[in-house]
């Protein structure tokens, strides 16, 4: 004959080791939903102003508002709406006149390549401000 107590302890101990699992795959969920950042570079108005808000970030992301996934480095001024996207896409290289098929990790690599780079050159031109700061 089983101790109910016993039982009863048993069940317990399922139920918050089941919880700890759920809260522990919606937190790593939350955690891909938001954007990791890889860089900054300040606008010539930023610079002008010290206005750290006023730069070029650039973000690795892998899904999109509504979950579905995009997987992109992504560069946006904080200054004017001009945006855009390197996405990691897993197609044919040329490597030194050789054509060859991208790995998920060098497809990632130049995808933050060409951001950076847009980002870089995009913040040493723009001198847009945000409209409410504008008086």
């Amino acid at each position: 004959m089983s101790d109910p107590v016993t039982d009863l302890m048993a069940i317990l101990d399922a139920r918050i080791a089941e919880d700890k699992a759920r809260k522990a795959r919606q937190e790593a969920e939350a955690a891909r939903r938001v954007p990791r950042l890889l860089a900054k570079y300040l606008t010539l108005a930023g610079e002008a102003m010290r206005d750290p808000n006023l730069a070029v970030s650039v973000n690795e992301i892998d899904r999109d508002e509504r979950g579905g996934s995009v997987h992109a480095t992504v560069s946006a001024c904080g200054g004017c709406p001009d945006t855009e996207r390197a996405y990691w896409e897993n197609g044919s290289y040329d490597y030194g006149g050789r054509w060859r098929p991208l790995t998920g990790q060098e497809s990632r690599q130049r995808a933050e390549r060409e951001a950076r780079a847009w980002a870089q050159a995009h913040a040493e031109k723009c001198r847009a401000m945000p409209g409410s700061e504008v008086s």
